[in-house]
């Protein structure tokens, strides 16, 4: 017997401001590996933090965006 667990899964992206510019993930999941991209069309080049939260756990990385 498997389980699987479900837990919340979201994952923002921030700008410097801290300001919520992109959701890329906002649902409840199974565990695995999953993929997502983001379409940074008309956000300027510069410092952005991806947030990812499951469950109660908080990640925070930081990314550099060139165009």
């Amino acid at each position: 017997m498997r389980l699987i667990s479900f837990s919340k899964v979201e994952i923002g992206v921030y700008n410097l401001q801290g300001k919520l510019v992109s959701v890329l993930v906002n649902e409840y999941s199974s565990s695995g590996e999953y993929d997502t991209m983001w379409n940074a069309e008309g956000n300027p080049s510069g410092i952005y933090f991806i947030a990812s939260k499951i469950g109660s756990v908080v990640n925070i990385k930081r990314v550099t965006l060139l165009k």
